[in-house]
């Protein structure tokens, strides 16, 4: 049985993400995370706007992009463009879940209206 903390003590991080069986527990839990916001979405008690959900969303993720950005790049050894590529990909990495929520929700509340 793998045991990814037992590889991670023993040989640390770059030992653990060696592993071919990491690619596999990292892609089943981003599934899972998927499938655990489309139940979630559809055991919401109240029907929000998905409009506002999407926004606010945005505007968080845009504010820790940034945040991560600023502070990458004020960290020795890293540049502004180091920042902007970290900061990008935490940006990107946000939007798709966000994009899907909205997706979600957009989708549940037409049927609700029908």
């Amino acid at each position: 049985m793998w045991r990814p903390e037992f590889e991670l003590v023993q040989g640390g991080l770059d030992a653990m993400t060696e592993n071919p069986l990491w690619a596999v527990f990292m892609v089943t839990t981003i599934v899972y995370g998927y499938l655990s916001m489309n139940t979630s979405v559809e055991h919401e008690s109240e029907t929000s706007n998905p409009r506002r959900s999407f926004i606010v969303g945005l505007i968080v993720v845009s504010v820790v992009a940034t945040g991560v950005t600023v502070f990458t790049a004020f960290t020795l050894g890293f540049d502004w463009l180091n920042g902007l590529l970290i900061g990008g990909i935490i940006f990107i990495c946000g939007l798709i879940p966000i994009l899907y929520l909205y997706r979600l929700r957009k989708k549940k509340l037409i049927e609700l209206e029908e």
